[in-house]
């Protein structure tokens, strides 16, 4: 089960919450979730660290028998993280081929 207090930073969870935007929906490049076998996790996070990534950190883990990602919410409570229901690609390629930037 995926935490709420993941590292979202402040202002980014302050604008997505003042747009209406789920922060866990939203293009973010530089960004990368990984699913690293649990025996080799601890070993790659030292990497990580040592590399520079200070912020990597492990959100959770797989567990049998759930078809989807749950969340515990800041109250305790759970939701289930809904897959996107288009891709956001061809939106982002679209825009920077106008020559909009991020």
């Amino acid at each position: 089960m995926l935490s709420a207090f993941m590292k979202i930073r402040f202002p980014v969870r302050t604008v997505a919450e003042m747009l209406g935007y789920d922060p866990l929906y939203m293009a973010c490049e530089g960004r990368v979730l990984a699913v690293i076998d649990a025996a080799y996790a601890e070993t790659v996070m030292q990497n990580l660290h040592n590399s520079g990534y200070l912020d990597a950190a492990i959100i959770d883990r797989i567990e049998s028998g759930y078809a989807h990602a749950l969340i515990e919410t800041v109250l305790g409570g759970e939701r289930i993280l809904q897959e996107l229901e288009k891709d956001p690609f061809p939106y982002l390629l679209s825009q920077s081929a106008l020559g909009h930037k991020y």
